[in-house]
């Protein structure tokens, strides 16, 4: 029959029968809470870059970071992007570490006020021409600039579903014969402005580029595109529609109402 009580001011278990002392000695344990260090670095400037073809998409994202207290990063990619990626910091190659399925740790030069890390990696495009983009993040980096989104597609594809929230950062050039887009910054330029590596800075022909540019935190992008070739003729058979129509009814405030429709259902597409 075991009791509890104090002896001598020391506690432990006695038996009855014989007295016997056991004494339990009890010691405090130290623990130690582990801790992910805060990213305390801002970033300044960002752009990204969706380079799609009809089965591949390469895609680039740079960050350009101010501070030099933190000691790594934490980079939240998008799904299946890992396998295939690679890590430049300052312009050289550099190793990461995967914390888990879409995570990457990434260590940065100690004590460094400006740092530029750049990212790049592959996955397959599906059939669909929906376009979704998860741009990577910095776990716990504040955007306090300007970031770009610079998509390039095949020529024979064009958006009709543009991306909300973003800017469009081109405009149109009419001095020539045919108004063609112009990007208000090319590759190059977003480089230079990055402080990025330095790649050819001119986008390939048989593509067309598209940028856009917001103030805040990135997120998923969304865009739906079409075949070139579908459009020209949607817009062809909305003009005979109208044309059909003028002539039927020959009414001023008809036509007006016919082409507002029509107008309206092109910029809806």
């Amino acid at each position: 029959n075991w009791l509890w009580e104090d002896l001598v001011g020391r506690s432990g278990f006695f038996s009855e029968a014989n007295i016997d002392f056991i004494p339990l000695v009890f010691e405090r344990a130290e623990t130690t809470e582990i801790t992910a260090q805060p990213f305390d670095e801002l970033v300044d400037r960002a752009w990204f870059q969706t380079w799609c073809t009809e089965t591949k998409r390469t895609e680039r994202a740079v960050f350009r970071i101010q501070g030099g207290g933190s000691r790594e990063a934490l980079v939240s990619m998008p799904p299946n992007a890992t396998s295939s990626l690679g890590v430049w910091l300052d312009g050289k190659t550099v190793d990461f570490r995967q914390s888990d399925e879409d995570t990457i740790s990434i260590d940065l030069k100690p004590n460094q006020s400006l740092q530029v890390l750049e990212l790049f990696y592959s996955r397959p495009r599906n059939n669909s021409r929906l376009l979704e983009t998860t741009l990577p993040k910095i776990a716990d980096a504040e955007f306090v600039g300007q970031w770009y989104w610079h998509l390039i597609l095949p020529r024979d594809e064009c958006i009709v579903a543009w991306p909300r929230r973003l800017t469009r950062a081109h405009h149109w050039d009419l001095n020539s014969l045919f108004p063609r887009r112009v990007s208000e910054m090319s590759t190059r330029d977003l480089e230079e402005w990055s402080g990025a590596l330095t790649s050819s800075g001119r986008v390939l022909a048989g593509s067309s580029d598209f940028l856009f540019g917001v103030m805040g935190e990135p997120g998923t992008i969304t865009v739906r595109t079409m075949p070139l070739s579908v459009y020209v003729l949607l817009v062809a058979g909305l003009v005979l529609v109208v044309g059909l129509l003028i002539q039927q009814f020959r009414n001023p405030v008809a036509v007006t109402l016919v082409l507002g429709i029509v107008i309206f259902a092109a910029i809806c597409i």
